[in-house]
């Protein structure tokens, strides 16, 4: 005699499918049809036909063929006292052995369903080691989720890290072509002053105002346009630009490499403003 319980999970037209709970897995549903349900539980086939199958649940007898698993009669749910004592114990322990694995995918019909063929012992141990289940499945739940909250902030450190390390070689590289172009800037100004020097040494000035006159008469500034610019001048007050004129500092270089004092003038430098920053805006 082979006998399970199950849900309905399709009807239609007198026509449907039982689930199933002790049968190995691997099998399709047993198919059943309306009169077989009738002829043993008419109020099960009323709900059928009425269609209020949800959640409708009982026992059946099935017979394995070669086209599935079709159910040949349907059981009382009084089914502990109507069981051979052989498939009662094959029932037992098929559900002590079960329960434990996938107790929890068990609707709660085929639990109720399963307790009704239990002595109240087995009922008792199976509910005992069901709540040790529940707690060891939280214990588990609270673990993974506690696993993923680490696995999520190692991601986030990690992509905070790979974030960091892109941005600090960006950076770097900004910084190397900053002075990399400060190095290039430097050497052509360096190359400017020494012609500068060169041309001004030839003149063999034995004063700094000389030098002053011959920059200014020969516009030495349009010439020298890297360490050139705009010199902003005052007199008792009175203000204009001299444009092409050399900063206080290159001047000053000008002066010592010649060998010349700086004489003074009447005049003070009061800004500069080079020709590179004026060309860069």
């Amino acid at each position: 005699m082979n006998i399970d319980f199950g849900i309905v999970t399709k009807y239609q037209r007198g026509f449907g499918f039982v689930s199933h709970t002790f049968l190995d897995p691997g099998f399709l549903d047993a198919a059943f049809h309306l009169s077989v349900v009738h002829k043993s539980q008419p109020i099960i086939a009323k709900l059928l036909s009425t269609k209020k199958e949800i959640n409708v649940c009982f026992w059946y007898e099935y017979k394995i063929e070669a086209r599935g698993c079709n159910v040949i009669l349907v059981l009382e749910d009084a089914i502990a006292q109507k069981i051979n004592p052989k498939h009662l114990a094959s029932l037992i322990d098929k559900t002590m052995k079960l329960w434990p694995i996938a107790w929890g995918s068990f609707s709660e019909l085929v639990k109720k369903a399963t307790y009704g063929f239990l002595e109240p012992d087995e009922a008792s141990q199976l509910s005992i080691l069901l709540k040790l289940l529940g707690a060891e499945k939280l214990k588990r739940k609270e673990e993974l989720e506690e696993a993923e909250k680490l696995r999520i902030e190692e991601a986030d450190l990690l992509r905070w890290q790979k974030q960091y390390k892109s941005e600090r070689a960006v950076e770097a590289a900004k910084h190397k072509e900053y002075t990399d172009r400060m190095a290039a800037q430097k050497k052509i100004e360096d190359d400017e002053f020494k012609q500068l020097l060169n041309e001004i040494s030839a003149m063999h000035f034995t004063r700094s105002s000389e030098v002053s006159e011959y920059i200014v008469r020969n516009k030495l500034g349009s010439k020298y346009k890297h360490i050139s610019g705009i010199l902003e001048m005052d007199l008792h007050g009175r203000r204009w630009n001299f444009n092409g004129g050399f900063s206080p500092e290159v001047y000053a270089r000008l002066c010592e490499a010649l060998g010349l004092g700086n004489q003074g003038s009447q005049s003070t430098p009061v800004s500069f403003t080079p020709y590179k920053d004026l060309f860069q805006k």
